[in-house]
């Protein structure tokens, strides 16, 4: 059962506890963005079917979303469920039959990036793995925050997926990922229903609790 924001432990049976790790930097892999690591939305979508690029040459064509997570409170906890939960802006921007065709992906970036000095160039050799950690699924119902609509999205992560995204971690227990997605924007803009793309909280909105976040439950 999905519980939203802060008292996610009131949806748990007795004698399970979550802990939440909160993202304490992203940025927008946009190439028109003008303040990538201070967006308070990040955008995703993908292009011609895909959500992510065949060459480097058509990365211009996708959005994605970068997080950064420190992990070091959760690496001995032995989890029974993993969550990667971002609060979608309503009202949406895509179908929800849309979001089914078109989920939104958990990858492990294949190197660290550096909010402040952030700039597209770098998403050339800075790219999201084409392993899939999870796939999210639209959740719960629609909430309302500081007078901000929001719908939570909510990706599972496989606990032996987990075990690779905490592998990947460095040395001060920070791992880096990526959210992507074949939703197509551009379908969105010439009219075809079946197009949109993802419009979520960054982890540099003031509000805290809006903030992408990893959910272990043990």
């Amino acid at each position: 059962m999905f519980a939203p924001f802060l008292p996610l432990f009131l949806a748990l049976p007795k004698g399970n506890q979550n802990s939440v790790i909160v993202s304490d930097a992203s940025v927008w892999v946009y190439s028109h963005s003008s303040d990538p690591a201070d967006e308070t939305f990040l955008r995703v979508w993908g292009s011609n079917g895909r959500a992510l690029p065949k060459d480097i040459g058509s990365a211009e064509d996708y959005s994605f979303g970068y997080l950064r997570f420190h992990v070091a409170r959760i690496t001995a906890i032995q989890p029974k469920e993993v969550d990667l939960i971002v609060y979608n802006k309503v009202p949406l921007d895509f179908t929800k039959g849309t979001s089914i065709i078109n989920p939104l992906e958990l990858h492990l970036l294949d190197k660290p990036f550096h909010p402040k000095t952030w700039e597209f160039q770098q998403s050339v050799t800075i790219a999201p793995d084409h392993a899939i950690l999870g796939i999210g699924k639209l959740v719960g119902p629609i909430q309302t925050i500081d007078q901000l609509k929001v719908q939570g999205i909510e990706i599972k992560i496989p606990l032996a997926k987990f075990k690779i995204l905490m592998a990947s971690a460095n040395k001060k227990h920070v791992v880096y990922l990526a959210l992507a997605s074949a939703i197509d924007a551009a379908a969105m803009r010439n009219g075809n229903g079946s197009g949109g793309f993802y419009k979520f909280y960054s982890s540099a909105v003031p509000q805290k609790e809006l903030r992408p976040r990893i959910v272990v439950k043990s």
